[in-house]
């Protein structure tokens, strides 16, 4: 007959296994935050995938059942590119960079996790700088100027042309271009990027649209900047390689009311309405002799307030992008204004509109990373209503 069992050690019945009064008595009887254990050091605990190191020293352990492959000496896994081995770093015997002097201790000269800064700055050599001769130009769809001989005839590929004649003395190494059109009736149906980067000869082009169909009838703003058919947009024309592309759309202001009259001279007490379209920022890293350079072009809203949040919000994209980073367009801003919304460093100053009487900078190229090798300058050209503006710049030492 078994024998009846005392109830006398527990005070009542568990109601689960891990719900047993004696277990959540001992639970409370224990120091908050850590349960004292025998025969167990302080030191680093692994909980699942994760290493806690209360002393901000952790041990890499070795999953079980994996074979030693290399020794545990060198680098770890983490440390590579692709998660990868690395080969140990070897300590040189003596100075291995130019204008550098020995280490008397014979410590390595480069760190493991800064060979992906070394390799990206591998053409940038000491002594070495080569200048970046930057322009930026409005086309307004290559209209003849106020005060050209061509003045009051419509656009075609010979005011396109001419126009590129006068910036060949330049000699631009990258070209930002605003309101170009591709295939508008108003302009000859010209692919005005395409031939723009011919007579300059700067093989790296592309074209962003920020709408497409007519210019001057109905026009959408597409879903993609790069669209087949009429579109209307911006550029960016290399000399260099271009490692990538990126295009960002930005958000237009809406229907609006502005002061003034409209194409066809219409207004209602000083104002006309007025839709505010999309605009687009077209970026490129470029491989120059410098390195790497990320340079953008864009063309912002003519209302300010619209204008700053789309400048902000291109600021916000560019940093993701490699430096040192160039942006230049019409920014149909101030340079106070567009100091205070980038901070960047304004690498040409110069008045840009009206081209025919310039009073105000509208035009602008920025820069991060890098500074104004010389001073910048405004060119009047046959067409637009606003001057083109250069600049030379170098990466920041």
């Amino acid at each position: 007959m078994a024998r009846r069992a005392r109830r006398v050690r527990v005070p009542r019945a568990a109601r689960g296994r891990h719900r047993a009064s004696l277990h959540r008595q001992a639970a409370r009887r224990g120091p908050c935050g850590r349960v004292q254990l025998s025969r167990l050091r302080c030191r680093a605990v692994p909980v699942g995938h994760e290493v806690r190191g209360p002393l901000r020293l952790a041990q890499l352990l070795r999953p079980q059942g994996e074979r030693r492959r290399r020794p545990d000496r060198g680098p770890l896994a983490r440390d590579g590119a692709h998660r990868g081995p690395l080969r140990r770093l070897r300590v040189p015997p003596g100075s291995r960079l130019r204008r550098r002097a020995a280490d008397a201790h014979r410590r390595p000269v480069l760190h493991e996790l800064r060979l992906s800064d070394v390799r990206g700055a591998a053409g940038r050599r000491a002594g070495t700088v080569t200048a970046l001769r930057l322009l930026t130009v409005n086309l307004q769809h290559a209209l003849p100027a106020v005060g050209s001989p061509r003045v009051g005839q419509p656009a075609d590929g010979v005011s396109l042309t001419e126009a590129a004649a006068e910036l060949r003395p330049v000699d631009a190494d990258i070209v930002l271009v605003q309101e170009v059109d591709r295939h508008q009736p108003r302009s000859g149906r010209v692919d005005q990027a395409a031939l723009l980067a011919r007579e300059l000869d700067l093989p790296h082009h592309r074209f962003a649209a920020s709408l497409a169909g007519s210019a001057t009838g109905l026009a959408r703003r597409p879903r993609r900047s790069s669209v087949g058919g009429p579109a209307y947009g911006v550029a960016l024309l290399s000399r260099y390689p271009v490692r990538s592309w990126h295009a960002l759309r930005l958000r237009g202001g809406g229907a609006r009311l502005r002061r003034g009259a409209d194409m066809l001279g219409w207004s209602l007490g000083g104002w006309f309405p007025q839709v505010d379209a999309g605009r687009v920022c077209l970026a490129a890293v470029v491989e120059t002799p410098g390195g790497p350079t990320t340079v953008a072009v864009t063309h912002l809203s003519v209302f300010p307030d619209v204008a700053r949040r789309q400048l902000a919000r291109c600021v916000r994209a560019l940093a993701v992008l490699p430096g040192p980073r160039v942006l230049g367009g019409d920014l149909n801003l101030a340079p106070a204004a567009v100091e205070e919304v980038t901070g960047w460093t304004a690498l040409a100053v110069a008045p840009t509109f009206t081209n025919a009487r310039p009073r105000t900078q509208l035009d602008h190229l920025l820069g991060d990373g890098v500074r104004p090798a010389g001073t910048g300058r405004a060119h009047h050209l046959t067409i637009s209503d606003h001057a083109a503006l250069s600049a030379e710049v170098v990466p920041v030492p």
